[in-house]
């Protein structure tokens, strides 16, 4: 599988306890990051906010790619309108990141990828 097939990911984060909150989420991968969107106010922002060790994996039948690396909130500034763009082509669901809106986009820089 190519990473830059996947459309949904399983994307863990770290809770300030300690444990992992996983959840699934539309993804972009380019030019070597992979890009989601969040709420501002969910779980998965905050813990990133904490912490920001992620682990992330896509599958696909008996093949599937796992993640690991540093995520995190990209300001209004670094939402290029190529990255959202791409994001909107790809997916259905067209988050909104102009100025007043709760979405924000969220990168991951891969530290470590696997192909199982």
């Amino acid at each position: 599988m190519d990473p830059e097939e996947m459309k949904m990911i399983h994307v863990a984060t770290v809770k300030p306890s300690g444990s992992p909150h996983v959840v699934p989420v539309l993804a972009l991968h380019y030019d070597g990051k992979v890009y989601f969107a969040a709420d501002r106010r969910s779980v998965k922002v905050k813990n990133i906010l904490n912490n920001n060790n992620v682990a992330a994996i896509t599958a696909d039948g008996y093949r599937a790619v796992i993640t690991e690396g540093k995520a995190r909130i990209l300001s209004e500034e670094e939402v290029t309108n190529k990255i959202a763009d791409l994001f909107r082509e790809k997916h259905p669901w067209r988050p909104r990141f102009e100025r007043g809106s709760t979405q924000v986009l969220v990168e991951i820089t891969p530290k470590k990828i696997m192909k199982v």
